[in-house]
């Protein structure tokens, strides 16, 4: 690649390999239980219940927007593959600003995000809200290098971190670690100084005018307080250690603490694009460990930064700005390697072609991407109940059920999880009580968690049919 001009001709080639890499998951199953989530509270929402009143899940409302207008997986996905594309594109524009005249280091990033950012490693192929949020970020900073950075543009650049949050909560380090950026990094005297800070304030602003409109709509329907706890609060419940590892939360601030003053201390050794890249790398780790849990899209939030940092190490610059780069690589590489999840991505990808080819049947196929019972168990509701009818399922895999069959829960809860953390067997048993839904189906989990589920399905329930070891029960009066 030389120069500016031959810029699309790689744009295209990296466009068409992460096309190449994604196209297996539109042929995905209804296996994964946060996508399923995601789409019957998107369902739910086009049936007119209200989004944390009535149906809960824990993130922000913007990714359950996106499953109400998909409808299903395959144009869930499809919105994912439209929006990855859109996101690379943006990344390739920052990454000339990050690294003018270095076409190499540009060749490095932009090689790496596409590759990583497509592959299973990082869950990027599934529909994550960290797999869409990383775009305002990306945007927001690029907006920022391009130039004429007035009030306006801070308002326009807060607005789209606040959207980004909106997805999910830890996009809000980044913005702060924005905000830290701009005002101990790029002021040179006092003046300049004074004007970061209105910079910040119309940043602020714009950043939480969306917030406060979402809490208004939920005020508006009565979920305030439902919407502060389940889209932003339960996002700091679990916080007081990081599993599998020492470092707890108090430790991870500390050192990101230590990493700002190390990094304000020895700013003059770098340049500003440098200085921001490792600022940016620091927040966002910060950010994606907040949850202390080991899911490996999690670290999807670090990737631009991560990928800029490699960038750092093909860069005309000096030996201890790519040492720098070095440790901070290793320590992400280190805590993905020990702490987080691993996903194969040879089989993923052999499973599709063998699928494709003829060689493997659609039930052996659905069956390697983990969809167990999901689909025989669906088609059984969807013969023996109506659109309307709601169900009940008790299992793991109770969310792919309710997206796959269109059948919405009983109670507000749409996965077992979610009843077993939050104590909500109470509520659940009051509302199967009341409502009598027409089939509960139990996905071999054991009922003594849930005695009053059992007792329900002694009194009201007979068992109408066995699928491995999933039984289905069918309520008596509709014998």
């Amino acid at each position: 690649m030389k120069g500016l001009k031959s810029f699309p001709y790689w744009l295209v080639i990296l466009l068409s390999v992460t096309v190449l890499l994604r196209i297996p998951s539109l042929f995905g199953v209804y296996s994964y239980g946060d996508e399923c989530i995601y789409l019957t509270l998107g369902q739910a929402a086009r049936e007119g219940l209200t989004w944390y009143r009535d149906i809960h899940d824990n993130k922000p409302p913007l990714l359950y927007l996106l499953a109400m207008f998909s409808g299903n997986l395959f144009w869930f996905r499809t919105i994912l593959l439209a929006w990855s594309l859109t996101t690379i594109y943006l990344f390739a524009k920052l990454a000339k600003i990050l690294f003018p005249d270095h076409d190499r280091a540009v060749k490095i990033t932009m090689i790496t995000f596409a590759v990583l950012s497509s592959l299973p490693i990082l869950e990027g192929q599934t529909v994550n809200a960290e797999v869409f949020m990383v775009i305002f970020t990306i945007a927001g900073i690029l907006r920022i290098l391009r130039g004429n950075f007035s009030n306006r543009a801070a308002l326009g650049v807060g607005i789209l971190f606040s959207l980004g949050t909106l997805f999910k909560v830890p996009a809000a380090t980044d913005f702060f670690g924005l905000c830290v950026f701009l005002l101990f990094f790029v002021p040179q005297n006092i003046k300049q100084f004074k004007t970061q800070i209105v910079r910040i304030f119309f940043l602020g602003l714009g950043f939480s005018v969306p917030i406060l409109l979402s809490f208004t709509w939920y005020a508006f329907q009565g979920a305030f307080k439902p919407y502060l706890i389940a889209g932003f609060l339960q996002n700091f419940g679990y916080l007081s250690t990081w599993k599998g590892s020492t470092l707890g939360l108090y430790i991870r601030t500390v050192l990101l603490l230590g990493s700002f003053v190390f990094l304000w201390l020895t700013r003059k050794r770098f340049s500003l694009n440098q200085n921001l890249i490792f600022l940016w790398f620091a927040f966002s780790l910060y950010g994606a460990t907040l949850s202390a849990r080991p899911y490996p899209h999690y670290l999807f939030q670090v990737l631009p930064a991560f990928c800029f940092l490699l960038g750092i190490l093909f860069d005309k610059i000096k030996v201890f700005a790519k040492v720098l780069a070095v440790c901070l690589l290793i320590s992400v590489c280190f805590i993905y390697y020990f702490s987080f999840w691993h996903y194969s991505v040879l089989p993923y990808y052999r499973n599709f072609v063998l699928f494709a080819l003829g060689h493997e049947s659609k039930e052996i196929y659905r069956e390697n991407l983990g969809s167990g019972d999901n689909y025989p168990i669906a088609d059984l509701i969807n013969r023996n109940t109506l659109k309307t009818d709601k169900i009940f399922v008790w299992g793991e895999a109770a969310p792919c059920v309710y997206a796959l069959s269109h059948r919405l829960p009983v109670g507000k809860y749409a996965a077992t999880y979610h009843i077993i953390d939050f104590d909500g067997y109470s509520e659940t048993a009051s509302a199967l009580e009341k409502q009598n839904p027409r089939l509960i189906i139990d996905l071999n989990t054991e009922k003594g968690h849930f005695p009053r589920l059992s007792d329900l399905i002694d009194e009201k329930y007979y068992l109408f049919q066995r699928i491995n070891r999933a039984e289905i029960f069918l309520l008596k009066t509709s014998k």
